[in-house]
Formats: C-alpha cells, sequence, structure tokens
C-alpha cells in the first residue's frame, strides 16, 4: 500500500508540474511588454517531452486505479483506452467553456462559427477514436481467451450491467457519430455544446462501468449466490456514487472557474492570435 500511495502521488505531482509550466509559459507572454516567438518556441519544445510524461502518467495511474480493484487483470489497450476517454472529454469541456464565454459576452472577436466547426471535427475524431480503442480492446481479449483478461467483460455481463456496455456502444459512440456527421450542427455553438455536454454524461457512465462492477457485480438485482459475499447494497452504493461524483466534480469546476478569471481568456499577445481568429475551415 505505501508504494501504491507513493505512486499515485508521484503520478499526480509530474502532472501538476507539466500543467503549471505550460501554463506559466502562456500566461506570461500577456505581460509582457515586448513579446516575440522565443516563448512560443519553448513551449513548442517543452510540449513534446512532456506528452510523453503525460502518456505515462495516465497509462500507468490508470493500471493502479484498475488493479487496485482487480490486481490479476490485465490489458494491453488499457492505457491507451484511458487517454482515449481523456482527449474526448477534454475537447467537450473545451467547447463547453467556449460556448458559455461566448454567450456572457466574452471572446466575440476572437471565437467564430470556424473555431467551433473545428471543435466539432475533433470531438467527431476522438469519438471515433474512443469507439476504435474501445472495440480493439473487447477484440483482442475475446480473441485470446485468457481467463485473467476474459473476467473483465464477463462481470460486465452479468447482473444486468450488459444494459450499461450496450448503452455505451449506442450512446457514447453511435448517437454522438451520427449527430456530429452534420456540418451545421458543428458550427452552431448551442447545439455543439448539448453534444458535447451529453459526450461528458456517457463517460461519467463509462468510468462508472469502469469501477463499480468491481465492487457490486449487480446492477439492481442482488444475487448473492452467483459471486458469493462481494454484493453490496444498491440503495447505499448509489447514495455514494452520486457523492463522489458531485464532490469531485464540484472541486473541478472550482478550479476550472478560478483559473478563468486569473488571466486574460485568450493569449493577446501571441505571435500567431490573428492568424488563428481569421482561420477558415
Amino acid at each position: 500500500m505505501p508504494f501504491w500511495y507513493g505512486r499515485v502521488i508521484f503520478w499526480g505531482l509530474g502532472l501538476s508540474l507539466v500543467i503549471i509550466g505550460l501554463r506559466k509559459l502562456s500566461t506570461a507572454q500577456d505581460t509582457d511588454a515586448h513579446p516575440g516567438t522565443a516563448r512560443l518556441l519553448k513551449a513548442r519544445f517543452h510540449s513534446t517531452y512532456t506528452m510523453i510524461l503525460f502518456a505515462v502518467t495516465i497509462t500507468f495511474t490508470g493500471y493502479d486505479f484498475m488493479l487496485g480493484l482487480d490486481y490479476k487483470w490485465f490489458s494491453t489497450m488499457w492505457g491507451v483506452y484511458i487517454f482515449a476517454g481523456s482527449a474526448l472529454n477534454s475537447m467537450a469541456v473545451v467547447i463547453l467553456v467556449c460556448t458559455w464565454l461566448k454567450s456572457q459576452g466574452h471572446l466575440e472577436h476572437v471565437t467564430s462559427a470556424e473555431h467551433f466547426h473545428i471543435m466539432g471535427k475533433l470531438l467527431l475524431a476522438f469519438t471515433v477514436f474512443w469507439a476504435y480503442i474501445g472495440f480493439s480492446q473487447y477484440f483482442l481479449i475475446w480473441y485470446a481467451g485468457v481467463t485473467e483478461e476474459t473476467s473483465y467483460f464477463l462481470i460486465r455481463n452479468t447482473g444486468n450491467w450488459n444494459l450499461a456496455m450496450l448503452a455505451l456502444v449506442f450512446g457514447h459512440f453511435v448517437l454522438p457519430f451520427v449527430f456530429l456527421l452534420q456540418a451545421w450542427l458543428k458550427r452552431n455553438p448551442k447545439y455543439l455544446a448539448i453534444i458535447a455536454g451529453y459526450t461528458l454524461c456517457m463517460h461519467v457512465l463509462d468510468h462508472y462501468t469502469i469501477a463499480i462492477p468491481e465492487r457490486g457485480i449487480s446492477l439492481g438485482n442482488i444475487k448473492p449466490e452467483v459471486f458469493g459475499d462481494i454484493q453490496v447494497s444498491i440503495p447505499w452504493a448509489w447514495t455514494g456514487d452520486i457523492f463522489a461524483f458531485v464532490t469531485l466534480g464540484a472541486a473541478f469546476l472550482f478550479f476550472l472557474l478560478r483559473a478563468l478569471g486569473q488571466h486574460s481568456l485568450y493569449p493577446n499577445r501571441d505571435p500567431r492570435i490573428l492568424e488563428s481568429a481569421n482561420c477558415h475551415n
């Protein structure tokens, strides 16, 4: 356990240093009396190797948390699956933040329909990427038929959890994919924000099906004779699950909203700001 806690702290500190360092490079440009391209080139350089650190961090964090629930399980696609979900939902958060700021009168001459079209295309691309990685993981585990690997999907096809897994197939991929194919929708901030919010809700279901079936096999039905004593009281479980999501969500919103008010909403002295403001698809 001490080694497990140490790794979690190490991954958290490493990722925090990356975030703070890159953010400092960006915000320092806004107050520079003689802005140039030095920080832009420096940020590009530091964004290369830190992506490796991010990939390692998110991979081992995903493994640590999942293997903490089932130590014998393994998947070669797990790190990529967690990364695909983070890429998809970070794009959804960016869309929601930009839409909200624009509705409040900010970013009027900085963020246009062209930018929302680009963000919509990225949201579509990450949706397909997430589905591709999810299917690849399922296919590889099914094809190999290794007991330590198949346990993941066996549990999630027991006690009505298969309904949640099917909901991910159609709700997390099929529906967003169909809607995001529409060019007019991607250019409309309001409708695109609705799809982005819906994507975040489906991501909650995704992570719920990752963690909770390891604690209680049944979704709505208690059948202790199937898996012994690992069942839990469903009412108490739902209460704790909702409280956990509300707590983490509130903390995320607090830090996000605080960060939005600390500096300029866009890099107004970035050398390529005009090129970005006048972009066209």
